[in-house]
């Protein structure tokens, strides 16, 4: 009996010795699938920072794209602009050659006013000394020629009167070189 009992303590022993090492042997595969585990993560994170390398690449890439049609874009606007300048200026060239005529006829009419404004301003006062003799020698007229139907009483004031009316007369006469008029005076002078 005690023999039995050491036998099968013994498998009992083998047994759980086997159960150990199957135990054991199964952590060390768990242990080897996460070092592939890791491994595999490792080769994943490496695969997921190319991509991420390449994915910055390309995004430079595109920047430097866009920055080269900013510059085309650049260029072309300050072609365009270039453009428009030079055709304004051909427009500004263009009304000036069609309305040079037009200027200088326009400078020509306002120096033409000028001149006739220079020349009034000259004749102002020689128009206006004209034109107060006479009147006077209108008025010396109507007194030389009413002055033979007054009275005898008033005939010393008419001839104060008209003498001086005569003088006016005269002096018109003369300076407006009207020989008729002067003849008439002196003539209308003798007669009184």
């Amino acid at each position: 009996m005690s023999k039995k009992i050491i036998q099968q303590q013994q498998r009992l022993l083998n047994l759980i010795q086997l159960l150990l090492i199957l135990l054991l042997l199964f952590l060390h595969l768990l242990q080897l699938l996460q070092l592939f585990q890791l491994l595999l993560l490792l080769r994943l994170l490496r695969l997921l920072l190319q991509l991420l390398l390449q994915l910055l690449l390309q995004l430079l890439l595109l920047l430097l794209l866009l920055l080269q049609l900013l510059l085309l874009l650049l260029v072309l606007l300050i072609l365009l602009l270039l453009l428009l300048l030079l055709l304004l200026l051909l427009l500004l060239l263009l009304l000036l050659l069609l309305l040079l005529p037009i200027l200088l006829l326009l400078l020509l009419l306002l120096l033409l006013l000028l001149l006739l404004l220079l020349l009034l301003l000259l004749l102002l006062p020689l128009l206006l000394q004209q034109l107060l003799l006479l009147l006077l020698a209108g008025y010396a007229d109507t007194l030389i020629t009413d002055g033979t139907s007054i009275p005898d009483n008033n005939k010393s004031h008419a001839r104060e009167v008209s003498s001086s009316a005569f003088c006016i007369y005269v002096m018109f006469c003369f300076q407006t070189r009207n020989i008729v008029w002067s003849i008439k005076g002196i003539v209308l002078r003798i007669a009184e």
